[in-house]
């Protein structure tokens, strides 16, 4: 018997959800939460082999309680239901952990498939979203390493080549020193350097020094 966590904050989808599950999937245990702290306490407490989670929950970011949910529960299958269009989410949703990406549009026959596919194992990925996993695989192996830096590590990216260091960046940006030093150790990975040295001179040669 599965146990399924529906993380929704309207009764009324998580109604309809409970109700389309139950009759096509049989006997499930389905808990409900309306709120993020209150879909972390379920997770932390219960059971779980699945979540059905709305991304745009009010007061937190749906990508950062996906996030949370996999640190709690690794091994949790997490399907992703959203109003927003595949080409805006869907690629940064599977990058966080997420299992499945379906837009709250969807036919109720291709929620039940979402369900049974990711139940079994398996990533659900629509057609739309196969694509701009491609089109994104396909644009990453064109970029240049300093290309794929997020925007804050491209602002760290710039502070460290100015011969800031951590303490100092972390005034500068408001924050603290363990968030920069992360910073600095994933620009260092995405780069293929080893020391601030070496990224002073990976800047020089592709002329990004300002």
């Amino acid at each position: 018997m599965y146990r399924i966590l529906i993380i929704e904050e309207h009764p009324l989808f998580r109604s309809a959800f409970r109700h389309l599950l139950t009759k096509t999937l049989g006997k499930l245990v389905i808990s409900e939460a309306g709120e993020a702290q209150q879909a972390l306490h379920l997770v932390r407490t219960q059971s779980l082999d699945m979540a059905i989670l709305d991304i745009s929950l009010s007061g937190r970011s749906g990508t950062e309680l996906l996030q949370d949910l996999k640190r709690l529960s690794p091994r949790l299958r997490i399907l992703v239901m959203s109003m927003f269009p595949e080409e805006q989410y869907a690629v940064r949703v599977f990058q966080k952990g997420g299992d499945g990406y379906l837009r709250k549009n969807a036919h109720p026959e291709e929620v039940v498939r979402a369900v049974k596919t990711i139940l079994a194992g398996q990533e659900y990925v629509s057609e739309t979203v196969a694509q701009q996993l491609a089109l994104e695989a396909k644009s990453d192996i064109t970029k240049l390493p300093h290309e794929t830096l997020s925007g804050r590590e491209s602002q760290v990216f710039q502070l460290l080549v100015a011969g800031k260091g951590v303490t100092e960046i972390a005034g500068t940006l408001k924050l603290n020193v363990t968030t920069v030093s992360t910073y600095r150790a994933r620009i260092l990975e995405k780069t293929n350097v080893k020391t601030n040295a070496d990224l002073v001179r990976y800047a020089m040669h592709h002329n990004l020094v300002q």
